[in-house]
């Protein structure tokens, strides 16, 4: 590693069409491994929010099937009445 900052830095200092190549190419790779690096922090933060999606979705059900049994159980008792009766 020692090595390649040192020919990078040669490269760097010396007054060639090189010196604007190899600058172009440094700061693209650059930005190439910091989006990378932003890319794999936002994959992992969606994983985590679509678990917690599911997990919200999951409860929501759960508390929908409790609220209508809760309902179910405060309605009044209904009245039996024969067909055809006058109600």
């Amino acid at each position: 590693m020692s090595d390649m900052l040192t020919k990078t830095a040669e490269v760097l200092e010396s007054d060639t069409i090189y010196r604007t190549a190899l600058a172009s190419n440094i700061n693209a790779f650059h930005q190439a491994v910091r989006s990378e690096r932003t890319l794999a922090r936002l994959e992992e933060r969606l994983a985590d929010l679509e678990a917690k999606a599911d997990a919200m979705a999951k409860r929501m059900e759960e508390l929908e099937k409790e609220n209508q049994e809760l309902k179910r159980r405060l309605e009044p008792p209904r009245q039996n009445q024969a067909v055809g009766e006058a109600g």
